[in-house]
């Protein structure tokens, strides 16, 4: 963790499914960018990726995504946040998430039921500041 730049970090996974974390910076946050892949598992143990992009994160938090898996993720940060999110990302302000899950009803038809794994890497001006891993299996209700 970059001292420099956080006053304080923390998650906490509940139950295999939720996770609640916080984060503080120590100054604006204006600039930040995302490197994200999503990968379906298959039962072979071979990855079937389904996407992996590089982009700014200020205009992520702002934008309706074309992608489904994209706006799935969006739909659940913002309704686990604390606040809106966008940027700047304030200094000192304890940016809260709590109970985020992904809700199988908002997956795209075409996901079957299989295990997943999510990776996010964040940068702030090209410098890597953290990442975020998501594990994980789809289950459909009957």
């Amino acid at each position: 963790m970059d001292a420099d730049l956080f006053e304080g970090v923390n998650a906490e996974v509940m139950n295999g499914n939720t996770i609640t974390s916080y984060i503080i910076f120590k100054r604006n946050v204006d600039q930040f960018e995302l490197d994200t892949s999503f990968d379906m598992l298959k039962p072979n143990n071979q990855k079937l990726r389904l996407f992996q992009n590089r982009f700014d994160g200020c205009q992520f938090l702002n934008t309706n995504h074309k992608n489904r898996l994209f706006n799935m993720f969006i739909k659940s940060l913002k309704q686990s946040s604390n606040t809106i999110l966008r940027c700047p990302l304030k200094s000192h302000f304890n940016y809260t998430i709590t109970k985020m899950h992904l809700n199988e009803t908002d997956f795209p038809q075409y996901v079957p039921e299989c295990d997943f794994q999510g990776l996010t890497k964040f940068y702030i001006r090209n410098k890597f500041v953290f990442r975020m891993f998501m594990k994980g299996r789809v289950e459909y209700k009957n």
